[in-house]
C-alpha cells in the first residue's frame, strides 16, 4: 500500500503540469508593448425587432482613439412575452445576423443564426481568430427575427482597444 501511495504522489505533479490554461484576452497583442492596450466592450441594442420576419439594422463605430481587437461576442435578449428571466428561462432568439464593415466586407457568406455568432455573458462565443477593426470602422448588424415574438437584443463585442 505504501508503494501505491508513493506512485500516486509521483504521478500527481506530472498530471498537473499537463493542464494548460487558455491564453488570456489581456495577453499582449503581437507587436504592442503591454501598456498600450486595455480591455473594452462595444455594444449595440436591437430594440423592438418585430415578430415573424421583422428586421432591424444597427451599427457600432470603433472609437477614433484606438484600433480594436475583437476576441469574443455575447448577447442578452428579452421578448414582449418574457417576464423574469433566469438561467433556466434564458431566451435564445431565433434571429439571423448579417455582419458587415463599412468597406462592405462581410464576415460570413450568408446571414447566420445569432447563436453561431454570440454566446451568453457567462459563456461568450470566442472567435476562432482575433478580428482587428481599425479606428472609425463601422460595423453594421442586419438582424432578422424568425420568432413569433417581438424581441429586444443587446450584442457585445469583447476585446481590447489598441493604442499606438
Amino acid at each position: 500500500m505504501a508503494r501505491l501511495n508513493t506512485q500516486r504522489r509521483q504521478a500527481q505533479p506530472q498530471m498537473q503540469q499537463q493542464v494548460q490554461m487558455p491564453a488570456s484576452i489581456m495577453a499582449p497583442s503581437p507587436g504592442l508593448p503591454a501598456a498600450n492596450y486595455s480591455f473594452y466592450t462595444y455594444g449595440v441594442f436591437l430594440e423592438n425587432v418585430g415578430a415573424s420576419g421583422g428586421t432591424k439594422t444597427a451599427s457600432i463605430v470603433i472609437d477614433n482613439d484606438a484600433d480594436f481587437d475583437w476576441h469574443a461576442s455575447t448577447y442578452f435578449a428579452t421578448s414582449n412575452v418574457a417576464t423574469d428571466l433566469t438561467a433556466a428561462t434564458r431566451i435564445i432568439p431565433a434571429f439571423t445576423l448579417d455582419i458587415q464593415t463599412q468597406d462592405t466586407q462581410r464576415i460570413s457568406n450568408i446571414a447566420l443564426p445569432l447563436s453561431l455568432w454570440f454566446g451568453t455573458g457567462e459563456l461568450p462565443m470566442v472567435l476562432p481568430a482575433v478580428r482587428r477593426l481599425a479606428r472609425r470602422t463601422v460595423v453594421t448588424f442586419n438582424a432578422t427575427n424568425l420568432s413569433g415574438n417581438t424581441m429586444q437584443v443587446w450584442l457585445g463585442l469583447i476585446g481590447k482597444k489598441l493604442y499606438s
